[in-house]
């Protein structure tokens, strides 16, 4: 009997036990679901690497877009991922900023419609769980008017296990898309740079006459002579080769550059986008560290019947002045991201695709053992 009663609880206690695990179960081993118009659809998702869209209104200006991971439920230990435009005629890629906790940061040369990044979180400043977890920002200059698909392409994402994160790509959209037909843009390109003391610049004015027809025009530009000289001023392109640039001059007391051009025959409208000048600049060994602009004070066009275009938008630019050898992208400190940049144009001859002006630190035109020695000099010093 008492055999039979050990039975009858043995029973009961299995009756128990399923009646448990059958609750337990569908609650831990089956992920919410939720409802919308209709459709059940299971919350979370798979992850996605995501490029977030963006527009630009002036040919030659840029654009600042973030590439993110939508989450990491295993952490994030590094990634390796390209970054390609569709129409590379559009735009092109021409830097990248990685976030704090990106470590042994890398990228291809820029300038270009294809790069591949890479970085790795060795200090596990990311977290599991976190969501939207940023892994660059491009900045992007739009080079003529159209659109283009930013498409990002998994090359390797690892989690904190040693795993593959696979996620799907999302490409965002940048549209080149120039202010309306009633306005005529005289833009500093690029808008910003940051340069050491010493060291070599070079800007273009560049004029969009969107849908304008120009037959002549001046442009002053207004700097800091006590920080910029310049050591050059060529005309540009955009009124033919042949334009003649008589009037044109600059001035490094007063810190005035004039260009003036005017084209060679009949003009027929529209004008094409394209530079009015370029200048030559090299920065004081005797400058101060600091942000100085680069003022168009005047902007002044003649249409095909030779009358004033009115309504010129003008967008000025800026130099930062950096006085700590080797910090390349001028925030005040030399570290791994001043590296990355000077390795991606390493072996780069200035005229040559990839050049990058401010990473040549020694200004002999290219790119080597030097100006690496040079940088190492400082590295972890801060300003």
């Amino acid at each position: 009997m008492r055999f039979n009663n050990r039975i009858v609880s043995l029973n009961k206690l299995s009756i128990f036990l399923l009646a448990v695990l059958i609750f337990i179960i569908p609650v831990y081993a089956t992920p919410p679901i939720s409802a919308s118009n209709g459709q059940i659809s299971v919350a979370g998702g798979p992850t996605t690497l995501n490029v977030a869209n963006g527009n630009i209104s002036v040919v030659g200006g840029t654009t600042t877009l973030n590439v993110a991971l939508s989450g990491i439920s295993n952490g994030l230990s590094g990634y390796n991922i390209t970054i390609s435009l569709s129409n590379p005629e559009v735009a092109e890629i021409v830097s990248v900023e990685f976030p704090a906790w990106a470590n042994l940061s890398n990228i291809s040369s820029l300038h270009s419609d294809s790069i591949w990044i890479k970085a790795l979180d060795t200090n596990n400043e990311t977290k599991i769980g976190d969501t939207n977890v940023l892994l660059a920002t491009l900045t992007i200059r739009g080079d003529s008017q159209g659109s283009s698909e930013v498409i990002p392409i998994v090359n390797q994402i690892d989690d904190d296990n040693g795993g593959l994160i696979n996620a799907a790509n999302v490409s965002g959209q940048l549209d080149v898309i120039p202010i309306t037909v009633s306005d005529f843009a005289v833009n500093i390109t690029p808008s910003s740079q940051t340069i050491s003391a010493g060291k070599n610049l070079t800007i273009k004015i560049f004029a969009n006459p969107n849908n304008h027809g120009v037959s002549s025009g001046e442009v002053d530009l207004k700097f800091n002579a006590s920080v910029l000289q310049v050591t050059s001023l060529t005309k540009g392109d955009i009124l033919g080769s042949d334009a003649f640039d008589t009037g044109s001059s600059y001035d490094n007391n007063t810190g005035m550059v004039l260009a003036v051009l005017a084209r060679l025959g009949t003009t027929t409208g529209p004008t094409s986008p394209g530079t009015w000048a370029t200048v030559n600049l090299t920065v004081n060994k005797t400058a101060k560290a600091g942000t100085y602009t680069l003022n168009i004070t005047f902007a002044g066009m003649a249409d095909e019947t030779f009358n004033d275009i009115i309504d010129i938008k003008i967008n000025n630019g800026s130099i930062k002045v950096v006085t700590l050898v080797g910090d390349i992208n001028g925030d005040n400190k030399v570290d791994y991201k001043d590296l990355g940049i000077l390795g991606s144009a390493y072996g780069k001859l200035r005229g040559s695709p990839g050049f990058r002006e401010d990473a040549d630190l020694n200004g002999d035109g290219k790119i080597d053992y030097k100006d690496l020695g040079m940088l190492g000099s400082n590295y972890g010093k801060t300003s």
